[in-house]
């Protein structure tokens, strides 16, 4: 049996019966929407059909074209029209989300900057210890650009003299 028939003990029947009835709003609203959306969706092809007819596009329509363009305007007509019930009526359920909830601790902001704090210090020893462990690796140095490997002056002259040299 689906849980919306046994409800948590926290709701009221006035709990129950808003709940019941924004569900019941989405669901009818969204069968309008159907209604509207295959309406569009026949007048959107009969227009589409006219300008056909008129030349103004080379598109083919047939009926395959019409059982598409029907179920377009199903689906996005039910869609929009459920979104919007459920974003109109949301408000309804704002009292009911906080039934269950759990309340913050009082010094909830000052337990949340310590975390921060500790997050950061943890985040600077890492930091810290991998700048060692590259220093002593002995990789060169902070920079990744060269591979680690730094040329000397004395090898780049010998090699820009060898290509005077050619």
């Amino acid at each position: 049996m689906s849980r919306a028939f046994t409800p948590p003990p926290t709701m009221s029947n006035d709990d129950i019966r808003t709940v019941a009835d924004v569900r019941r709003d989405i669901w009818t609203n969204a069968f309008k929407g159907m209604g509207m959306g295959a309406l569009l969706g026949v007048m959107g092809h009969s227009v589409a059909r006219f300008g056909h007819q008129r030349h103004w596009w080379s598109v083919p329509l047939n009926r395959n074209t019409l059982f598409l363009s029907v179920l377009l305007g199903i689906t996005s007509g039910s869609f929009f029209m459920a979104t919007v019930t459920g974003k109109n009526e949301v408000h309804k359920l704002h009292p009911i989300f906080q039934l269950g909830a759990e309340p913050p601790p009082e010094n909830y902001e000052q337990k949340r900057m310590k975390e921060i704090e500790l997050g950061k210090e943890r985040n600077r020893l890492f930091r810290r210890q991998t700048l060692e462990r590259t220093i002593r690796n002995d990789h060169g140095g902070l920079s990744d650009a060269h591979g680690g490997h730094w040329l000397n002056e004395a090898d780049s002259q010998n090699k820009a003299e060898q290509w005077k040299s050619r």
